[in-house]
């Protein structure tokens, strides 16, 4: 990765739809836009961008869900593998993705 890359990226502490809460690498993308999807079914800001420390995908991110938000720096944080972690929230929440 290039330092003109890295400055693209953004190291948040995102607590995901079901309740997870990790450290993320990301690379907004597409800006902020006040809309839903099937994740985020109310309307609310969401931030388009690439999880860099996940699958590399486009995604949205719900501001409201965004705990911590700094320039990124270190290695990329991966999220741990789901079969033997244990999210830092412990906040319940849905177990079935919204309709």
């Amino acid at each position: 990765m290039t330092v003109e890359q890295n400055r693209k990226h953004v190291d948040i502490v995102y607590t995901n739809w079901r309740g997870e809460t990790f450290k993320r690498r990301i690379q907004p993308v597409e800006g902020i836009e006040f809309s839903m999807n099937a994740y985020h079914p109310d309307p609310q800001w969401l931030l388009m961008a690439l999880d860099i420390s996940g699958d590399g995908l486009l995604k949205s991110f719900a501001m409201k869900d965004i705990k911590e938000w700094k320039p990124a720096a270190g290695p990329v944080p991966r999220r741990p593998d789901p079969t033997s972690a244990t999210p830092t929230s412990p906040e319940p929440r849905p177990t079935t993705r919204p309709k």
